[in-house]
């Protein structure tokens, strides 16, 4: 095929469809809608409090601490099977936060009642205890720099960061009531 034939072939470029689902917790159910078309549909049925997920982007898991029970669950997600849990964490204390590192494959969480910020591997071994925390309550990772920040589940509550492995503790911001949400942006400037 010379130049001239080839500039006259049409080509048409396929590209693979991309679901965009949120995923969210109500009264006693995991929820997903479809941000294309509007369609919510059931999960399961979780018949406890979530108060926050973790995803493995690599090996595809959604974590689910379920409050009052204090365990985390985890199940296959995206799945065309029906979700299957496996528990992964089973703690005396309720669990508030989760944060997940799929680079490392560690799963992070804030235990309420004990005050410990935990650590654990995808499948639930090798538990560490990170730091000890006057009610620690929402956490987040920042995976590249290795670091963690929580905040407190109290009236006088802080943000909290400190490196993966408990050190470099410091605290960012005081008189920070009832730390219920946590994230972490990261810009380009």
């Amino acid at each position: 095929m010379d130049l001239r034939e080839f500039a006259s072939q049409r080509f048409v470029l396929t590209f693979p469809r991309i679901d965009e689902k949120l995923i969210f917790s109500s009264p006693h159910s995991l929820k997903e809608i479809d941000l294309q078309t509007g369609t919510v549909n059931k999960l399961a049925d979780i018949n406890y409090t979530v108060e926050s997920l973790a995803y493995d982007y690599k090996d595809k898991y959604l974590y689910v601490p379920r409050y009052e029970k204090g365990d985390i669950l985890r199940f296959s997600y995206p799945s065309n099977a029906s979700v299957t849990f496996a528990t992964v964490v089973v703690s005396n204390s309720k669990i508030i936060g989760v944060a997940y590192d799929s680079l490392n494959a560690h799963l992070y969480w804030a235990e309420v009642d004990t005050g410990k910020i935990m650590r654990c591997k995808a499948d639930g071994s090798e538990l560490t205890n990170i730091r000890n925390e006057t009610h620690p309550s929402v956490i987040t990772i920042d995976i590249d720099d290795r670091l963690i920040f929580y905040g407190q589940e109290k009236i006088n509550g802080q943000i909290h960061r400190m490196t993966v492995n408990g050190k470099e503790h410091r605290v960012l911001i005081t008189n920070a009531a009832n730390v219920y949400g946590i994230g972490l942006g990261m810009f380009n400037i």
